[in-house]
C-alpha cells in the first residue's frame, strides 16, 4: 500500500493513479488559520482568508476547486471542521449539510478547502 498526501491530487492528470482518494472538507475562513498556525502565532491578518497576504494561496485553491471538483472525484469525503468531531462520507454526500445539521445553522463559509 502506498499513501500520497497533498493539496492537487485530484487534478485530471493525476486522479486514475489513485485506487481511492479521500477529500479533506473544510472551509478557506478555517483553513488559512490552521495551515498559518503551522509557521507560529496567527496575527489577525494571517487568519483571514480575504487577507491580501492570503490572496495567492487562496486563490489557487479556489482555481483548483472550481477546475477539479475534487469533492466529488474523491472515494470519500471527511468534513474536517471540527477536528474533534470529523464526519467521514462517501462522494455524493454533502459535508455542508451534515455540518448544518450539526451546528443546527448555516456552514460560516461555502468556499471549499481540503
Amino acid at each position: 500500500m502506498l499513501l500520497v498526501d497533498g493539496i492537487f491530487l485530484h487534478r485530471p492528470e493525476l486522479v486514475a493513479l489513485w485506487d481511492a482518494s479521500v477529500w479533506v472538507d473544510v472551509p478557506l475562513a478555517v483553513a488559512v488559520p490552521r495551515g498559518n498556525a503551522r509557521f507560529g502565532r496567527v496575527e489577525p491578518e494571517d487568519a483571514d482568508s480575504a487577507a491580501p497576504r492570503n490572496a495567492r494561496y487562496v486563490g489557487g485553491q479556489r482555481l483548483y476547486l472550481a477546475a477539479c471538483a475534487p469533492n466529488r472525484r474523491a472515494t470519500s469525503v471527511l468534513d474536517n471542521c471540527d477536528l474533534a468531531r470529523p464526519i467521514l462520507g462517501s462522494t455524493g454526500t454533502r459535508p455542508d449539510a451534515r455540518r448544518r445539521r450539526r451546528a443546527k445553522g448555516p456552514a460560516s463559509d461555502d468556499r471549499r478547502y481540503g
